[in-house]
């Protein structure tokens, strides 16, 4: 049999890739990414300057989440004259998720240098920016990234609206408790559902600027008024802020003193702060509403053992 060629290996390692398209589960799309790499890797053994095979080993490396490997593999690709738009934007993209938000912004420039409105690069670049602290040019690179009328379509507005206000809290701008309200109102549909992003919930955990905001943007019933506090309550709760989780489950059963939902926040608010009596009796009340609820009394036994451990 006649050995292989560079390039028959590279043609069936893109065979493997263009398979994982159409995947039907995580472990064939994972099987599919191996084998691409096995071939890459061959064609490269034989040619170690094939650029097409450096690029493809690259992005395989990424959506194996061997970034450090596929950072390194990009910049291999560079040298050879394969350093396209494309790629650059993969190599800041690794960089970002191993933390090395310098490498990042200097990839993401490279990218815009060659292609000024790619809206990948502009996002990567502005949340490094944001990562590093270096909130003024974050604040600058963030309204260009949200002014792109695709961006919603492409990734998270949540998320970059968040890291945009952010910035603009530590800068000290006079304007900081009001990019917040605005936040929290425009995007109460995502925030105050189970999407929200993990950024948001630290950011309420850490800073009392946004607890204020997202405090007044309940009042205003923002994301509809009926069961705005039990939302807010269960945001709280995921944000580790117990008290202004009771208060806002209190706040909803002022309206709704039958509410499930609200007596089991309250109930979690209570269990949160390490009030167990009271999280017993709310807990007790909420069965008394729905006593085919299962969740509850697993919950009743779990902080009665603990009420009792004390």
């Amino acid at each position: 049999m006649k050995p292989r060629a560079a390039q028959d290996w590279y043609e069936q390692g893109r065979a493997a890739l263009e398979l994982s398209w159409s995947a039907d589960t995580h472990s064939d799309l994972q099987d599919d990414y191996r084998r691409a790499l096995d071939c890459f890797e061959q064609c490269l053994a034989l040619d170690p300057n094939h650029p097409a095979a450096q690029g493809d080993r690259a992005h395989v490396l990424a959506k194996l989440g061997r970034h450090d490997e596929a950072v390194d593999a990009l910049v291999a690709a560079a040298h050879t004259g394969g350093a396209t738009v494309e790629r650059l934007v993969a190599a800041a993209a690794s960089s970002l998720k191993l933390g090395q938000t310098g490498a990042t912004v200097v990839l993401a420039d490279q990218a815009l240098a060659r292609s000024p409105a790619h809206l990948e690069a502009l996002v990567l670049r502005a949340e490094a920016l944001s990562l590093a602290g270096r909130d003024a040019e974050a604040v600058t690179a963030w309204d260009r990234a949200l002014s792109d009328a695709g961006l919603p379509a492409r990734f998270p507005v949540s998320r970059c609206r968040c890291l945009r206000a952010r910035s603009v809290e530590r800068l000290g701008r006079a304007d900081a408790l009001a990019t917040w309200v605005a936040f929290f109102v425009d995007e109460a549909r995502t925030v105050q559902w189970p999407g929200c992003p993990a950024v948001v919930l630290e950011t309420l955990e850490a800073s009392a600027l946004a607890r204020e905001a997202f405090t007044r943007s309940l009042e205003q019933g923002a994301g509809g008024a009926e069961l705005v506090w039990l939302r807010g309550a269960n945001v709280w709760l995921r944000a580790h802020r117990p008290e202004e989780a009771l208060a806002a489950s209190e706040r909803q059963l002022a309206l709704t003193p039958r509410s499930f939902d609200a007596w089991v926040d309250k109930a979690e608010a209570h269990a949160a702060a390490g009030r167990l009596e009271e999280a017993v009796a709310a807990f007790e009340r909420a069965r008394a509403l729905n006593p085919t609820h299962l969740g509850v009394p697993a919950r009743l036994k779990v902080v009665r053992a603990q009420l009792a451990a004390r």
